[in-house]
């Protein structure tokens, strides 16, 4: 089945699921490595039905920035870590004088 969206509105959906993911990733050094998921979110979302028809996709983002976004898994502090050590490393290289930039 087709993607029945406009150019415009497609566009205007990776924009805001771009911004949802940075503004988790912009978060990453402040937050913990791990958060559990609260036992009645866990059951309320193992227990809900099966969508059979499509929903509205601002919806659908609504719910992943509220319900998926704020348990993170584990890979917080390696991600936070990783990028301070890419901007530390950055940082200390000029485009003249790293063999990485030529």
């Amino acid at each position: 089945m087709p993607i029945d969206l406009s150019a415009e509105e497609f566009r205007r959906l990776g924009y805001r699921a771009v911004d949802l993911l940075t503004e988790q990733f912009a978060a990453l050094a402040d937050g913990p490595c791990r958060t559990a998921v609260p036992d009645a979110e866990r059951r309320a979302l193992v227990e809900q039905p099966v969508p059979l028809h499509g929903a509205d996709p601002d919806a659908v983002l609504d719910d992943v920035a509220s319900t998926i976004l704020p348990y993170p898994m584990g890979n917080r502090l390696q991600c936070s870590l990783r990028r301070q050590f890419c901007v530390s490393s950055i940082s200390k290289h000029s485009r003249n004088d790293s063999p990485h930039f030529p």
